[in-house]
């Protein structure tokens, strides 16, 4: 019930703030936006997924020294030292990881009627997933979040200082972030729409075909040779069930959608600012990545890589609010629009595909 209250209450929000011209008042609507999402994040009790693994890693860090990563356990230790109660460490790290995401997405949107729109967009789907369940991967996508908006707002060698010193420790709190180590150079190219859109499509068609074992010596060497993580090996080799029964339901035929249209969306928009181009461009190669690694992983039947594929389409909600930014007026209702279908159609996605979210 109480993640039903949260949503409506975010698209109320979003919607209210369509009509309203000062920004200022927009502000506060976007303040209360990021209350309900703190509120909804920090909610979570033991019949939630997860919740009773990251309540015994915060009891006993050290028990878990061989399958969890340092840093992370290390935080728990610190603040179970000073007395802070489990309820209050969820708190603690999902403030730090809100006051990120505004600072990020401030930098890249400016208004916070787009912010509150991305937000919107962001909580019906990975902001929860992540924030309320998943604490260690939201705590390395906040800092991923970080390390791109720095590195594509500096220029030569501070850019890449930047982003490798912050995937580098992003890795330490999940060690799944470490792929992000050799994307940088690739993600900001800008690559031919028809090239994308290829791409794309031949990602999205791929579970048809039947032999595609070269695809899996690949990730077993960049994963296990290139990257050296063990850790990392256990997403592409842990057993959960089947993924290939559920190919090309909801989720993927949305993904598949929303990926196309960002692609289309480039060349249509009035890039007046090169600034906000040069995020849109990355954050689109970001996208179209991780819907090809959803596609790839679900074709090769390995349930636990999904989880890295939603490293990359966590950021999804950036290209939609910089297509909502940029609008036409006369189109800016229709996409406005478009994006609050979107959400309720993620949110939707969310919970069919985890039930078990009931219980925030």
């Amino acid at each position: 019930m109480l993640l039903i209250l949260s949503f409506i209450s975010l698209l109320l929000l979003a919607i209210v703030s369509g009509g309203i011209n000062e920004d200022r008042k927009i502000g506060f609507l976007f303040v209360a936006g990021i209350l309900v999402s703190l509120f909804l994040y920090c909610s979570r009790n033991p019949l939630t997924p997860d919740t009773v693994p990251y309540m015994r890693m915060y009891a006993r860090p050290s028990a878990f020294s061989e399958s969890i990563e340092h840093f992370y356990l290390q935080l728990n230790s610190f603040l179970n030292h000073l007395g802070v109660s489990f309820r209050l460490y969820i708190w603690i790290v999902n403030i730090g990881i809100v006051l990120i995401w505004i600072y990020c997405t401030k930098t890249i949107l400016a208004s916070y009627r787009y912010c509150l729109l991305g937000l919107l967009v962001y909580v019906s789907f990975f902001g929860i997933y992540y924030n309320a369940i998943i604490l260690r991967a939201s705590i390395g996508a906040a800092i991923s979040y970080l390390a791109f908006v720095l590195f594509l707002s500096n220029k030569g060698w501070r850019s890449y200082l930047y982003y490798f010193l912050l995937i580098a420790l992003a890795s330490q709190f999940h060690s799944s972030y470490a792929l992000f180590l050799i994307f940088p150079w690739f993600l900001n190219i800008r690559y031919s729409t028809r090239f994308l859109c290829v791409v794309s499509v031949a990602s999205f068609l791929l579970p048809l075909i039947g032999e595609i074992s070269v695809f899996r010596r690949v990730i077993d060497f960049v994963f296990e040779e290139a990257l050296f993580s063990r850790r990392m090996m256990f997403y592409i080799s842990g057993e959960m069930a089947s993924v290939r029964s559920s190919l090309y339901g909801n989720t993927e035929v949305l993904y598949f959608l929303i990926t196309l249209l960002l692609v289309m969306f480039r060349d249509k928009l009035d890039w007046k600012d090169l600034f906000l181009f040069r995020y849109y461009n990355f954050f689109l190669n970001v996208q179209v990545v991780g819907f090809c690694l959803m596609m790839i992983v679900a074709a090769l039947d390995i349930p636990m890589g999904i989880r890295i594929a939603y490293n990359f389409l966590y950021f999804q909600f950036l290209p939609l609010a910089i297509v909502l930014l940029l609008s036409p007026k006369r189109r800016r209702q229709y996409c406005f629009v478009g994006a609050i279908i979107f959400s309720i159609l993620n949110f939707y996605s969310l919970w069919n595909n985890t039930p078990s979210l009931m219980y925030l």
